[in-house]
Formats: structure tokens, sequence, C-alpha cells
């Protein structure tokens, strides 16, 4: 091919040259590097250099190296590996591939997370170590997810069901356990289900200790092994301990007396059913707490109660008779009778 001037090259076929041996000679005049296209490629419009492209340097690295800004118009694709392709369109990352386009980068920040928004480079995604995500608002991490563990910052409240949350954990629904997985250590209220049993418990996992459970600010259930229920009281010294008024009936418990107890136990008993086998003074009644009603029923007449801590009836001690009561209450420090009845039917 006879030399052609650049303005001739638009008017370039396969009429006035030979495409697949005649070449385009690109010479740099300053130096002797010399660069050959083939002139089919001209025709077909396109560029085909057997080395490296630089755009803006004079030593590329790849293929193609571009020293500067780039700007496509139109979709760009990316292919390797054969078939596999990524490409960008319409502001839409493509991939051809089942699993999809794979965007990776360096552990991040939370003021300068890996995937953030224009005008809002301080709000997104990112990566702060291993098998960690984590999001970020206003440079400042959120809420964090692990492999075992979804935590958020102090200052977030989380809203299921609501868009306005108002406690650090807001449902609009019913809250439901299946399960239950016992905390290693710390202090709170669980909700579980074992399977048997469906409860609610105060717990110290660090003490291996139950604390008070408060229901409605007025209602306790005791901590330890008593279980004991106040109502109107946060510290509940029997099995119902109420600081107040009680309407709809009256509670009975009966106690067990041991024949020949001279101190016997009436902690939450209301009635004690006393048969002597053999001539027994009774001095003091242990465990009661201020305010207790106790009755008293004798099957016999081997029973005497005797005025140690005891204020009764003509300042003299109980004999007792077969089917005789006497009722007495307790001020915390003493006994006191209400009254006495005497029944031989």
């Amino acid at each position: 091919m006879a030399d052609k001037k650049i303005s001739q090259l638009t008017a370039l076929s396969a009429a006035n040259l030979a495409p697949s041996t005649d070449v385009l000679a690109i010479v740099d005049t300053s130096a002797t590097e010399t660069k050959k296209i083939v002139a089919q490629d001209l025709i077909n419009g396109v560029l085909n250099v057997a080395s490296a492209v630089g755009i803006g340097t004079a030593s590329p690295t790849e293929k193609l190296t571009v020293s500067g800004n780039a700007t496509v118009t139109g979709s760009g694709r990316f292919q390797s590996g054969g078939s596999n392709w990524m490409e960008f369109a319409t502001n839409v990352l493509t991939s051809n591939q089942n699993d999809g386009a794979h965007i990776r980068s360096v552990i991040s920040a939370e003021a300068t997370p890996t995937y953030s928004f224009k005008g809002d480079e301080d709000t997104g995604i990112f990566h702060p170590g291993a098998n960690i995500l984590a999001f970020t608002t206003g440079s400042t991490e959120r809420m964090r997810l692990t492999s075992s563990v979804l935590s958020t910052d102090s200052s977030i409240n989380v809203g299921i069901g609501t868009a306005s949350p108002a406690s650090k954990l807001d449902t609009a629904g019913t809250i439901r356990a299946t399960s239950q997985t016992v905390p290693s250590s710390g202090t709170g209220a669980e909700l579980f289900y074992d399977a048997t049993n469906a409860g609610l418990r105060g717990y110290n996992r660090t003490g291996s200790a139950y604390v008070n459970l408060a229901l409605n600010d007025n209602v306790y259930i005791g901590g330890g092994s008593s279980g004991n229920v106040g109502i109107g009281t946060t510290s509940p010294a029997q099995k119902l301990d109420v600081d107040g008024g009680m309407k709809g009936g009256v509670i009975h418990r009966k106690g067990t007396y041991s024949a020949g107890a001279t101190t016997p136990s009436v902690s939450g008993v209301s009635y004690l059913d006393i048969n002597n086998s053999s001539a027994t003074s009774i001095t003091n009644f242990t465990g009661a707490v201020e305010g207790q009603m106790l009755m008293l029923v004798f099957r016999n007449a081997n029973t005497t109660i005797t005025r140690n801590n005891a204020y009764l009836a003509g300042s003299v001690n109980f004999t007792s008779a077969t089917n005789a009561t006497l009722t007495l209450v307790y001020d915390g420090t003493s006994w006191f009778e209400v009254c006495r009845s005497t029944l031989n039917g």
C-alpha cells in the first residue's frame, strides 16, 4: 500500500488495499518506537494493538491504561473467564452469573463506610473486621451483625411492627418464646419456654440467684427458693405477704403441730390443730409476722398456753379443754388473745 495521508484514511477499503497484509505504521518522530495497525481493523473500526495502549501515559502496564478520567456513554461490559461478564448500564450493575456480581473492599471504618451515598458519605455499610457487618449513620456505628450476635448502639430503639419505637425493644404484636437459651452472665428478666413450663423470671446469672420480679410495680414475686409473693410490698416475707386490705374472702392455711412441741413454728399458718398425748406447755409460737392471726384448736386437756410471750385474758395461763379454741394475733413482738371458746358437743 502506498503512503496515505490521515485525511485519506476514511477512503480506505478492500478495493484499494490488501486488508489482511497491508499495515499502517505509526512512528514516534522523537524516538524510534513504531506501532503497526492492520488495515482491516481500520476498515472495521477496531483498534487492534498487539502489546498495550496507554492514554495519558507513555508506559501502560495493562492492555489499556488510562491516566485521567474516562467517560463511557452507553453501557460498559467487563468480561473474563470465557463467557462470564459484568455490565454497567443505566445506573445498574448486572452479572450473567447465578451468584450475581461481586464487589469486594478492604476493612473500613464507621466514618468512611465502604458503601455510602452521594452527598451523605458518612452513612452506609462498612466492614470493621472479619465476619462482621456494620451499619453507620452520621459517622456513628448504629448496628453490628456477627456470626452469633446482632447488637445496636446504646441510643437506638428497635421497633418490630412499629416505625416509632419508644423503648429499647418495642413490638406491635405478640412476643412468643418457644425454647430457652440460658445466658451465661448478667441480671435481668427472662421470658422462656422449656417444653414443659412457660414463664417469666428475674435471675442473676453471674451470682446464680433469683431476684424480685415486679408486676405493675405493685405485685412482687420474691427472689430465692422461697418464691414469696408480695402485694404492696417489695420484700415479701411469707408465701403471700399483703400490705393493705383484702376483699373477697379469708385465706386459711392449716399448719402441722408435732406433739410435745413447746415452741412450734407457725410461719404462714392461720390454723393449728393441737393434740398432745401428755401434759405440754407451749411458751411461744415462732416464725410469725406482724398482723398474723392464729386460731388454735385443742383435742384434749393436755395443753397449756403460757404467758411467756402472750397477753391472755385474766392475765393467767390458758389451759385447754376438749374442742376448746383460742385465737391470737401477733404485733411483731408478742401475741394477744382475741377470743376463746369451749365446746363440749
